[in-house]
């Protein structure tokens, strides 16, 4: 082929970058301590990095602090909230945030919260607790809320 013509007919091709902080380590993961359920309460939340839904060693030690609630309230119900930073498609943000829900019920389910306690969500970037634009915003939204419900 003629790189004359070759050159003519090529189109750039244009790629978003990837989010420069895939090394920033997400925020430390949190426990509420609780006396009773007056209504729908977020009793944990799992930080989770960019375009992971691996639990990392805080993870599962919140997790656990999160089971020994549980089991001070076996009638209540739980609701595990998948999200996403608002990086990426709708459609990959999805499956991540319903990955990240996966994985926190398997843990919850693998150490004796009972299934038919749960139900999960992938809310991908629909309900962020801060704001999109930031590092560390995008950080605090790349999370699982564990919900005990009233």
């Amino acid at each position: 082929i003629d790189p004359g013509v070759l050159k003519k007919t090529m189109q750039p091709i244009l790629v978003a970058p990837r989010e420069p902080e895939i090394a920033v380590n997400p925020p430390a993961s949190l426990t509420l301590e609780i006396k009773n359920v007056e209504k729908n309460t977020v009793i944990s939340r799992i930080f989770f990095r960019f375009e992971s839904s691996d639990l990392s060693k805080k993870a599962r030690q919140t997790l656990n602090k999160t089971i020994n609630i549980l089991n001070k309230f076996p009638e209540n119900k739980v609701t595990i909230e998948g999200n996403t930073c608002a990086y990426g498609s709708e459609k990959t943000n999805k499956t991540l945030s319903y990955d990240r829900a996966w994985v926190v019920r398997s843990y919850l389910t693998k150490n004796g919260i009972n299934r038919k306690r749960i139900v999960m969500k992938g809310l991908a970037y629909k309900k962020p607790i801060a704001k999109n634009n930031t590092t560390k915003g995008r950080a605090h939204n790349r999370r699982v809320d564990v919900i005990i419900v009233k």
